[in-house]
């Protein structure tokens, strides 16, 4: 019987490196909900939870416990995979941001046509029918960057 060969699609993380990463969420999650209601919702014990933070390392289904208290608490872990989790029904973020994008730049070129009602200067009527998109991008550009504002926020909760 020949033996078949394991192939990796990610990186490995040793145990102490898995422990140290996942302790950076747990860390989080105690200075975000308090030591004892993250220990009560994971149904451990508080002396548990202090041997997991210092060296401990959680079963699986606390681990996953975690996770469905705080979809952020296994950040480090995934990053070192270089892996992510999303829902199984999500969307691309940005379909919509790219779709507004090319609308955008294709508004700029007709607007900046040498054949157009202006030539290369943009005519307030030109200013105006691109108005719609332009208020589009502005709004979608400032959910992005209050986005990164929140994922600022959440990391130096660390």
């Amino acid at each position: 019987m020949q033996r078949t060969t394991i192939v990796r699609k990610g990186g490995r993380i040793g145990k102490a490196r898995l422990h140290d990463l996942l302790m950076v969420g747990w860390q989080r999650c105690v200075a975000k909900f308090g030591r004892e209601a993250f220990a009560d919702e994971l149904e451990i014990s508080t002396e548990a939870l202090r041997k997991q933070l210092s060296g401990s390392m959680p079963d699986f289904s606390t681990i996953v416990a975690a996770y469905c208290i705080d979809d952020d608490v296994l950040s480090e872990v995934l990053d070192a995979l270089g892996v992510r989790i999303v829902p199984k029904e999500a969307a691309c973020d940005v379909d919509d941001l790219n779709v507004l994008m090319a609308r955008a730049l294709v508004k700029i070129n007709e607007a900046t046509h040498p054949d157009g009602p202006g030539g290369r200067t943009i005519t307030h009527s030109e200013y105006l029918d691109g108005e719609l998109v332009m208020r589009q991008i502005h709004k979608a550009s400032g959910a992005w960057v209050e986005q990164c504002a929140v994922i600022r926020g959440h990391r130096s909760a660390a």
